[in-house]
């Protein structure tokens, strides 16, 4: 990766003003400010998906610059989650061409029972419905995000919720588990619910 001294990143309020101004006027000194000030985020999508590789830090330049250039101030997204899923969208894009990619593994499969009613709830339903997923790109992104977030949630757990959803994302099945830890099945059906209604939160809080 480019070994660059990075500005400091500018305070939101002061982020806001430019790009309104940006917005208006089209200044390329303000557009300017605007990478520059940004670059850490492009540093971080490049180091993220593919280390010590200087093209994927441009091409998520690219995606910043793109993102700068579109970014609507008056909308309630965070310029940072706008700015990382335009740099993640160009380095996708890039993997794509190079065929050189692969695509995140998850348990999409899955069933969570709710044990007062018996309903079931499929753990891709954690993904925020407004999104589009047609796209590849955009697809992966989610899984990540999804996969990141859960993995700090269940760190929060006490060890045995810790082992408890780890198991199920492992394939045990529910019953399986409750013989090991002698516990009712409905006990970790609710843990699991938990668990996944946390994340459901999480996820859609990043993509608002």
């Amino acid at each position: 990766m480019l070994s660059i001294k990075y500005p400091q990143v500018l305070e939101e309020s002061e982020l806001l003003r430019l790009f309104r101004e940006y917005r208006e006027t089209r200044s390329t000194s303000i557009k300017a400010r605007l990478i520059k000030h940004n670059l850490r985020l492009a540093s971080y999508v490049g180091n993220k998906y593919k280390k010590d590789d200087d093209d994927v830090f441009q091409v998520a330049c690219i995606g910043l610059t793109k993102a700068v250039e579109t970014f609507d101030p008056d909308k309630k997204a965070k310029f940072n989650t706008y700015a990382i899923r335009c740099m993640t969208n160009e380095v996708f894009m890039y993997f794509r061409k190079d065929k050189d990619y692969g695509r995140i593994q998850v348990y999409l499969d899955k069933e969570i029972i709710n044990p007062q009613d018996g309903s079931s709830t499929a753990t891709h339903e954690i993904i925020p419905s407004d999104m589009n997923l047609e796209e590849d790109y955009m697809e992966k992104v989610l899984l990540e995000t999804i996969i990141e977030v859960s993995d700090e949630l269940i760190l929060k757990k006490n060890k045995k919720h810790q082992e408890i959803i780890k198991l199920r994302q492992n394939g045990m099945s529910q019953v399986e588990i409750a013989k090991r830890f002698n516990l009712s099945q409905s006990y970790i059906s609710r843990i699991e619910a938990k668990h996944y209604k946390e994340l459901k939160v999480k996820v859609e809080a990043i993509f608002k």
